[in-house]
């Protein structure tokens, strides 16, 4: 049961990455990213936001995607990102909800990272993505995988994006 979770993720952020190849331009934006952040060693963002329902992969949504870039220098380059994924939603008694981000990561110079992180409430879902360069971009979508018993939606999120200087 646990791999066919994974590999319902590994699915979605496939499609969700290959959206702008087979959708219009102005019905992809909407999928590609809601915002660019632009984050420099040392920096930390966050983001709050609400799910509404489970992705359906019929209707390729909902989904919350993000675009992240990493801007270091010659002098201080970007360490690690860490993206920390939580929800205050409150299930009740022997319901939970699994959420998830998906996504890819690519440092200059480096090989690029699929990024597949899953959690249950109440448990956070937490990536560590190594960069070590002068630039790197991240692209990240959260969702909700599944949701079994009474869970109340829309479901609130909170995202934080965590850059270190490089060691």
């Amino acid at each position: 049961m646990r791999h066919q979770g994974r590999k319902i993720s590994i699915l979605c952020a496939a499609v969700l990455c290959s959206i702008a190849l087979v959708a219009g331009a102005a019905q992809a934006a909407g999928y590609l990213a809601n915002e660019v952040i632009t984050l420099s060693p040392g920096e930390n963002q966050t983001r709050d936001f609400l799910v509404y329902e489970p992705f359906d992969i019929k209707n390729l949504g909902p989904a919350e995607p993000w675009l992240i870039i990493c801007l270091g220098d010659n002098e201080t380059k970007c360490g690690k990102l860490t993206i920390t994924l939580t929800t205050s939603a409150k299930p009740t008694f022997g319901s939970y909800m699994d959420y998830s981000f998906v996504g890819f990561a690519y440092a200059l110079g480096g090989t690029p990272e699929f990024i597949n992180q899953a959690a249950t409430t109440p448990w956070p879902a937490e990536k560590v993505i190594t960069l070590n360069s002068t630039f790197g971009i991240v692209y990240v979508a959260a969702l909700i995988n599944k949701i079994k018993g009474d869970v109340p939606l829309p479901a609130e999120f909170k995202i934080v994006f965590k850059l270190a200087v490089a060691q």
